[in-house]
């Protein structure tokens, strides 16, 4: 990830008109980053010119580093590749340009907030909405130099919460988890939803590491009722996902997303019937999901997936970090303003422990202050506080009872609160303290 935001030096600056938006790439400018050497549009996205050309049938993609081609260059992406087998498809009767609204670490809220806004610009014929499965993490900052960044402190993000996340696990049964996915949902039903009053044809293509079942599930929820095609997870992996630092489609890979959206297009817009030529291809597209009946239950199907991914404790001197979500620095346990912790509840278990000491650096000024804890279960909450202060033993511990509603196996969200964070000499990094370990206990 760090190598991720390093080579980003110069390529981004941030959306200043819509903050929503978060970044784009520099306008109209030479690029070089991830692999590729390209000149961005007067938009700051790395696609043709804005404005459309009479007769051109424009479909609109909007997603993230999948759907931008993260690795690759831009015609072997798959929107481009795509625009090229439409277009061969369709010779003689129409001219396809594939338009890519779509930018590294987006998440749902930037990118419906990038086809919301620039929409008029664009006049999308269709729009392809592809939602990963890491859509519901916080977006970076673009700091002065021009290069992404997740930065310790207190941020509020898209979802509504007051410090940002990245959750290193998925399909997880944490209550901040399912809260951001639900609000990402109901966001493509309201694109969606305006869309249709638009009379623009909408598709979802869900793309990179999802869960079907969660997603047929998700679907029903949010009353989408757009067609879908949810991409098998073996089409990202093996000799389908590109080298390091990278680790996203290869050129190959991306041909087949291409014709499996070109089928998916085909087949609402009326286009000649495009032929299944491999297994991947005759992927099923759904106008509504399966029935409930013959899905396993979301519950468990979250259930299940916690007791594979979570841990039961945190503990950075270690290297037991999976469970730090943010916002802080997981590795030395240095937080901000606020940091969320995800857990599964251990066997015998009835209450959690945190230890905790001063800020590095020089934060005196900082204390005494109040650092608060809450539990978070999808059935009821438990919370506590104490007051750090600045002199005497550096250590401070709160304890909070789990819920008891919460199972043996269920997840459930810890978040740390610190009244103040000051940076330390030398940096401009936000620290309030650090915490050395939370545990769980009888």
């Amino acid at each position: 990830m760090e190598e991720f935001f390093e080579v980003s030096t110069r390529a981004y600056t941030p959306a200043w008109f819509e903050p929503g938006i978060r970044y784009t790439l520099r306008q109209n400018s030479e690029i070089s980053v991830y692999g590729s050497v390209f000149r961005s549009n007067a938009l700051g996205y790395r696609s043709g010119p804005v404005e459309k050309a009479p007769g051109v049938f424009r479909v609109v993609f909007v997603g993230d580093s999948w759907t931008y081609g993260m690795g690759v260059d831009a015609e072997e992406s798959f929107p481009f590749q795509f625009e090229r087998l439409a277009n061969q498809a369709l010779a003689g009767l129409t001219t396809v340009e594939a338009w890519s609204l779509a930018l590294p670490a987006y998440n749902t809220m930037n990118e419906v907030t990038a086809l919301e806004v620039f929409l008029d610009r664009l006049d999308p014929d269709a729009v392809v909405l592809c939602p990963t499965s890491n859509d519901n993490d916080s977006s970076p900052t673009v700091v002065p130099v021009g290069a992404m960044k997740r930065l310790v402190g207190r941020s509020q993000d898209l979802f509504g919460w007051d410090h940002s996340v990245v959750y290193k696990l998925r399909f997880v049964n944490s209550p901040g988890y399912m809260a951001r996915w639900r609000k990402a949902f109901s966001e493509m039903k309201r694109t969606e939803r305006y869309l249709k009053d638009l009379d623009t044809p909408f598709v979802l293509f869900f793309v990179a590491r999802w869960n079907e079942t969660f997603v047929h599930h998700m679907v029903r929820e949010s009353g989408i009722d757009a067609p879908y095609v949810v991409t098998p997870e073996d089409l990202t992996q093996g000799d389908w996902r590109g080298p390091p630092p990278w680790y996203h489609g290869t050129p190959k890979c991306y041909e087949v997303f291409a014709r499996i959206i070109q089928r998916l297009l085909a087949t609402e817009l009326g286009w000649p019937k495009v032929e299944e030529s491999s297994d991947f291809l005759a992927v099923a597209s759904y106008r509504q999901p399966p029935l409930e009946d013959s899905l396993e239950p979301l519950d468990e199907l979250l259930r299940t997936r916690s007791e594979s991914q979570l841990n039961v404790d945190y503990e950075p001197k270690k290297g037991r970090i999976r469970a730090c979500v943010g916002q802080m620095d997981c590795m030395t346990g240095v937080m901000g303003r606020a940091a969320t912790f995800v857990f599964k509840r251990s066997p015998g278990a009835s209450r959690v422990l945190i230890k905790l000491e001063r800020a590095p650096g020089d934060t005196l000024k900082l204390y005494p202050q109040r650092i608060s804890a809450t539990i978070v279960t999808s059935r009821a909450d438990s919370e506590t506080s104490i007051v750090m202060a600045g002199t005497g033993d550096h250590g401070s511990m709160l304890e909070l009872p789990i819920p008891e509603s919460a199972r043996v196996g269920d997840g459930f969200d810890i978040e740390v609160r610190a009244e103040r964070a000051a940076v330390g000499e030398g940096d401009h990094v936000l620290r309030s303290a650090t915490i050395l370990r939370i545990w769980q206990a009888r």
